[in-house]
């Protein structure tokens, strides 16, 4: 189980950590993803989460997948700290469901740029991780009464 979540929380935080870049320096396909989701989100009088600085812009989920990474990371190479890593696992799990449910309802899509699908496939692999180490951590979750 050791090995399984070590190899599953060092894939998710890689797609988070190599997605940072993008995020926090407004490259071209950030802006597309975002600016998407802000004339979706504008219909109901919600543009501005999806906004730069909003809460669920690039900068605010950059910093919510940096947390993230941390959490994982940290809970997977300090044994003491095992717990950091499912609530890592948690907090990914959480992103990573708003992330693939906007690429079903927004015009967005599956294919961003003619990406073939790598960045959805990717949200996908970073969720399957997640949920994963969840469940095979849920013992430092819940505590069993004896």
């Amino acid at each position: 189980m050791d090995r399984t979540t070590a190899i599953l929380a060092v894939i998710a935080s890689a797609i988070f950590l190599q997605t940072l870049f993008f995020k926090f320096t407004g490259a071209p396909e950030t802006e597309h993803i975002f600016s998407t989701f802000s004339q979706w989100a504008e219909g109901f009088g919600a543009a501005f989460l999806f906004s730069r600085p909003g809460p669920l812009g690039p900068i605010g989920s950059g910093v919510v997948e940096l947390a993230a990474s941390l959490l994982l990371l940290a809970g997977t190479f300090v044994r003491r700290w095992r717990r950091l890593q499912v609530a890592g696992a948690a907090l990914a799990v959480a992103m990573m469901v708003g992330a693939v449910t906007l690429h079903f309802i927004t015009p967005l899509g599956l294919e961003v740029l003619g990406d073939g699908g790598l960045l959805f496939a990717m949200a996908c692999t970073a969720l399957l991780s997640g949920v994963v180490i969840v469940v095979l951590r849920r013992d430092l979750i819940v505590r069993r009464r004896s």
